[in-house]
């Protein structure tokens, strides 16, 4: 069993974090260990069903990071001890679904060879839980020359030729239509005035008057009986907050963790010689890179890796201080590797302050360096 512990800061929606970090462990083809995934209010942990290996240790942490810190592989943190660059994974029988997703380590224009079908495929977006895959197929050879078109179409029509002369006379056309109708003439004069026609209905109903003046008031009646009571009001505001209460006592430890621990290591840039290695950055300075054992145990391996081989004639060494000295616990990658480890046993109490310096000669390529140290 590997049990593997990650800090964080304040969190929102733990749950659903947890959730999102369980199911990107059983879908990752590369996994091939069951794990449970459970978190505290500061601290995530996840439980592996039999001892894992440096690779599978190194992408857990890289989950964490893209669920529980926003830092997601191949965009702004370096995926699987390479260049930052899209995830490139060899599949045996299984075909992307939308959960090779960012935080499953692809990104748009990752490719997933399947040597079954001897087929390609390639990643066209990969929103979280939506991703897109289309299988990629091969080009297919020219087919033959085509034959000569058609010959080309009749050019322009050519300039107006000469007017001809007038030609005979035609016959009478047929009669016009009628013209518009002239204007009236003058008005005559008034004829004499006819009798009184007989007498008119009556007419309608004029309006009211305006109204009279109220008259005195009478005296008042009997008073009448209660109305119904009335609806509440709304509701007061509340008053002040009372005193705080006094602080419960604290409750018993809780047991102590089993299992290896890890430490991450990542030199965020070019490393540099005689400066110590930290998460995402490095220091000249011990005090400022160590991080502290949280439990007695005994630093068991070390491992470390490389994105640029030294070169020819070229290291770099890798030394594990504790406590500001140096131990016996260290690896060199020379000439054209890559990667390194070793074992060893130091013992470790909890708050023992752990270091890794990096150290190169002859002047070794450029490179940024990677690396685990396993507790036990």
């Amino acid at each position: 069993m590997s049990v593997l512990v990650f800090g964080f800061g304040p969190a929102v929606d733990i749950p659903g974090k947890v959730a999102r970090m369980q199911e990107r462990i059983d879908i990752d083809p590369q996994i091939t260990v069951s794990a449970v995934v459970s978190a505290s209010s500061d601290t995530l942990t996840v439980t592996y069903s039999a001892t894992v290996d440096s690779f599978t240790a190194y992408l857990t942490g890289v989950f964490f990071n893209a669920i529980f810190l926003g830092l997601v592989a191949g965009v702004d943190y370096p995926f699987n001890n390479q260049l930052t660059t899209s995830r490139l994974v060899q599949l045996s029988t299984d075909i992307p679904t939308s959960n090779f997703d960012l935080l499953s380590g692809y990104n748009v224009g990752s490719a997933i060879y399947d040597p079954i079908d001897e087929g390609f495929y390639c990643c066209l977006s990969a929103d979280e839980g939506n991703a897109v895959w289309i299988p990629l197929g091969a080009q297919g050879v020219s087919g033959p020359q085509g034959e000569q078109g058609p010959q080309g179409g009749q050019g322009p029509q050519g300039g107006q030729g000469p007017q001809g002369g007038q030609g005979p006379q035609g016959g009478q056309g047929p009669q016009g239509g009628q013209g518009p109708q002239g204007q009236n003439g003058p008005q005559g004069q008034n004829g004499p005035q006819g009798q009184n026609g007989p007498q008119g209905q009556n007419g309608p109903q004029g309006q009211n008057g305006p109204q009279g003046q109220n008259g005195p008031q009478g005296q008042n009646g009997p008073q009448g009986q209660n109305g119904p009571q009335g609806q509440n009001g709304p509701q007061g505001q509340n008053g002040p907050q009372g005193p705080q209460g006094t602080q419960g006592a604290q409750g018993t430890q809780g047991p102590a963790a089993t299992g290896p621990l890890a430490i991450f290591l990542n030199s965020g840039g070019n490393a540099n010689n005689g400066n110590y290695i930290r998460y995402g950055s490095q220091n000249i300075t011990f005090i400022n890179c160590c991080v502290i054992a949280g439990r007695t145990g005994t630093i068991s391996q070390l491992y470390v890796g490389m994105n640029n081989a030294p070169g020819a004639g070229n290291s770099r060494t890798f030394t594990v201080y504790l406590d500001g000295a140096p131990t016996a616990m260290a690896v060199t990658v020379s000439d054209a590797d890559t990667t390194g480890s070793t074992t060893g046993s130091i013992a470790v109490t909890p708050f023992s302050q752990i270091a890794l310096l990096h150290t190169d000669a002859s002047g070794p390529v450029s490179s940024r360096v990677f690396a685990t140290i396993i507790i036990e």
